[in-house]
């Protein structure tokens, strides 16, 4: 099989992977429990779809448009599907963790503070404005969605998170996907152009295979039922109880006067 076969078998496999799990979204009604998430594996299917047709009627210079276009609406839902695994995992009873938003928020503008400061740094090749702009914002986007996931990861153990849940499988492959393709970003700023050009071709090819196996994982986690909440034990129950009446106790005679 040639590279350009590859490449192809490659692409049509991710378009298969993405309608596959997408048809588990919807088998399994999770749509309206991640809709961000299924926005996104959703715009994959259709932009692809679109890609294709463009592809076959079109120039290539409505190919790039339309590719960097697309490839903006992707960073922004991206960014949504941030938001709505952080408001699942520290959001749970309809308030932010009090303990966690504090630190949230501090990792947020680190982050984005860090994401702009290494894409003002980047002068990515290309005459055309549209193309650089996606290209410096596609760089923006994937350095700073693989430092949230950082955070995320790391503060929802501070948080407990169950992680055979469905909330965490999302999160597992989005963030090996995202730092997957930072060698790729670094790989188009520096270096001779032709060799820069196979290197890119080549690590682009890995991260197809990383996102066929995060498809898979997705589908396996999505296709297992979602495990029931932590229960208290029966001494933590008691504490409960016995906190509660001391509370109560202790507002009764006020309300009797």
């Amino acid at each position: 099989m040639s590279i350009t076969e590859l490449k192809e078998s490659l692409w049509a496999a991710g378009f298969v992977g993405n309608c596959i799990v997408f048809g588990t979204l919807f088998y399994k009604s999770r749509i309206r429990v991640f809709p961000a998430f299924s926005a996104l594996i959703g715009l994959g299917v259709l932009r692809t779809l679109w890609l294709f047709s463009i592809r076959s009627h079109y120039r290539d210079s409505i190919y790039s448009h339309t590719y960097y276009g697309l490839a903006l609406v992707d960073a922004a839902v991206q960014l949504l599907l941030i938001y709505e695994i952080a408001r699942k995992v520290f959001r749970r009873r309809g308030s932010w963790a009090v303990d966690i938003r504090s630190s949230l928020i501090v990792w947020l503008l680190v982050s984005v503070a860090g994401a702009a400061i290494l894409t003002y740094m980047q002068h990515p090749d290309g005459n055309d404005t549209v193309q650089v702009l996606s290209k410096k914002i596609g760089f923006f986007s994937v350095m700073l969605n693989a430092a949230l996931f950082v955070g995320l990861l790391a503060l929802s153990f501070k948080a407990g998170l169950n992680w055979r849940s469905h909330v965490a499988g999302i999160a597992t492959g989005m963030a090996i996907y995202c730092f997957a393709g930072i060698p790729i970003e670094l790989a188009a700023r520096f270096g001779e152009a032709q060799a820069r050009e196979v290197l890119i071709g080549r690590l682009s090819m890995a991260l197809q295979f990383i996102y066929l196996a995060c498809q898979s994982y997705w589908v396996y986690s999505l296709l297992q039922p979602e495990p029931l909440p932590r229960s208290m034990s029966l001494r933590m129950e008691g504490q409960v109880a016995a906190l509660r009446d001391a509370v109560v106790d202790r507002h009764e005679p006020r309300s009797k006067k």
